[in-house]
């Protein structure tokens, strides 16, 4: 759904799970997951990454610089951004046997 007002437009998208469960039904698995992973998975781990930094200010500093190392070091292409961001959260939430990072060079 696309809105213009006042000189600004937004774009809309409506998630219902049903729609995946039809399109299986349909023999479309690939457009099923794909839609399921754009409208429900990335939404929910981008949210849960926002949750994340509030509680650990030091959080998306260190995602920068690893990204940032993971990219001069080639790496980017070969590992989902996504799965290097939940490998540096995992290092802030299960720091043990240590405290959780305070600086993004200790992240």
């Amino acid at each position: 759904l696309q809105v213009v007002t006042k000189g600004f437009a937004y774009t809309f998208r409506v998630w219902n799970s049903r729609e995946v469960r039809v399109l299986i039904a349909d023999g479309l698995k690939r457009n099923a997951l794909s839609l399921e992973k754009e409208l429900y998975w990335r939404p929910t781990h981008t949210q849960s990454l926002a949750s994340l930094a509030h509680r650990f200010p030091a959080l998306p500093d260190t995602m920068r610089l690893v990204k940032r190392w993971f990219a001069s070091s080639l790496l980017s292409s070969s590992i989902p951004e996504q799965a290097i961001e939940l490998i540096i959260a995992y290092t802030f939430i299960s720091p043990l046997p240590y405290a959780p990072p305070s600086t993004p060079y200790a992240g």
